[in-house]
């Protein structure tokens, strides 16, 4: 056999060699892939609902805005937006139990246990607030306010906690 066949041969022999090994290397991982599922299996779903009644999970949240409407179970707000307008307006039942509190400043002389908060005004200096328990009566339109919501195993969400923030027109410029 002449050189020319043989190198002929060699590369006849590898060609083939690497056809076969590609074609079974696809016809291996078809069999394999074909067993395995193409959507995966369903996990069984739990209720969130399900979670809350059997009493798994405490599940609370919060929102914040402007007081636009009060009466003696509801309360509506507003967002301000970022470019200055209010958002949609959205209604909060209140809790009959809720705690509601007001902050207040501090005189120069209080107690640790006292302070609730601290802010500080435009001349830098720190100002200690104070909470004091109010009824929902004395929420008025425009105050802020921060509300610990309560999502009821019934799915019912009601505010929990009532904050009412310091009004800015309260805060000593110096």
């Amino acid at each position: 056999m002449d050189t020319k066949t043989g190198i002929f041969v060699i590369i006849a022999v590898l060609v083939l060699a690497g056809i076969g090994y590609y074609t079974g290397l696809n016809i291996g991982a078809q069999r394999v892939l074909g067993q395995i599922p193409t959507t995966p299996a369903q996990i069984p779903e739990t209720e969130f609902s399900q979670l809350l009644k059997a009493g798994v999970i405490d599940v609370s949240a919060h929102t914040y805005g402007k007081v636009k409407e009060i009466s003696d179970k509801n309360i509506k707000l507003v967002r301000i937006l970022e470019d200055g307008t209010e958002s949609q307006l959205f209604s909060i039942e209140i809790k009959d139990n809720a705690k509601i509190v007001k902050e207040y400043i501090l005189g120069a002389g209080a107690e640790k246990e006292e302070i609730k908060g601290t802010i500080e005004a435009s001349d830098g200096k720190k100002i200690n607030l104070g909470e004091k328990e109010i009824n929902l009566e004395e929420i008025k339109e425009g105050d802020n306010v921060f509300i610990i919501l309560e999502i009821s195993p019934a799915g019912t969400v009601q505010a929990s906690e009532i904050k009412v923030s310091l009004p800015p027109d309260e805060i000593p410029e110096k």
